[in-house]
């Protein structure tokens, strides 16, 4: 089970100050950048689907694979009309290559193991057509350590729910990984429900990467603060990645 199918239901409650439009555009910059003429893109780690739908707007023939059953079944609920897989990033098989594979959100720092990384990367490098882009964001290390995570508390509410989230981070810094233990309470229709949830997180730097892409026959192109474009720093939390098939 993923550590997101038992608040499959709630994630876009939880998440909507996330400003996808204006992410969805700055991803769509990126390709266009380095890609060229590009039609095809599959969404790794889709969740319920609010990034490939607006990528879908805008002129992309999108597909999305994430492995919580909730979530995809959330997206195509909205989205019948766009192409979604249950599957995992480490060894998924679609049967067929894109011009473009996105992972956002920080999904590649939910892979914590080396083998995890090392199998995605070659998933992913086996779904791109020869020159195919790909664009992923993670946990930035120097940031991460410089900064360290602290406790989040939200509170949030819909028409039909409120939730209050506890994050609690536990930093390993010996795995280079951060445990971020939610505690989740919920209310619908005067009653309360509560579960929680561990999910851990790996912090990476450039080095792994450039090693990562170079060994499944990919190489960097771009390194830059997620959404800014800036060089990334100390006080940079988010880093996107863009490479290309070699």
């Amino acid at each position: 089970m993923s550590v997101f199918d038992a608040y499959a239901r709630y994630y876009d409650l939880v998440n909507q100050e996330k400003d996808y439009p204006a992410e969805a555009q700055y991803v769509a910059s990126l390709i266009q950048e380095h890609g060229g003429e590009t039609s095809t893109l599959l969404d790794i780690g889709c969740g319920t689907g609010r990034h490939a739908e607006l990528l879908a707007d805008s002129g992309f023939e999108v597909e999305g694979l994430d492995r919580a059953e909730g979530m995809i079944a959330q997206a195509k609920s909205r989205r019948p009309d766009i192409g979604y897989h249950v599957g995992d990033v480490c060894d998924f098989n679609l049967g067929k290559a894109f011009d473009v594979v996105s992972a956002l959100f920080h999904v590649i720092s939910y892979l914590t193991e080396e083998d995890q990384l090392r199998a995605a990367f070659k998933s992913i490098r086996n779904h791109l057509k020869p020159g195919g882009l790909f664009v992923f964001d993670c946990w930035h290390g120097p940031a991460v350590l410089h900064q360290r995570p602290e406790v989040r508390i939200r509170r949030l509410a819909s028409e039909s729910a409120r939730v209050v989230r506890i994050a609690e981070p536990e930093m390993l810094p010996e795995k280079n990984r951060v445990n971020v233990n939610f505690e989740i309470f919920v209310e619908e229709n005067g009653t309360w429900s509560q579960f929680t949830e561990e999910h851990p997180m790996r912090y990476l730097f450039r080095p792994e990467f450039e090693a990562l892409l170079s060994d499944s026959g990919m190489e960097l192109l771009r390194a830059e603060e997620w959404l800014t474009g800036n060089e990334p720093g100390e006080d940079t939390w988010s880093v996107v990645y863009v490479a290309r098939v070699v």
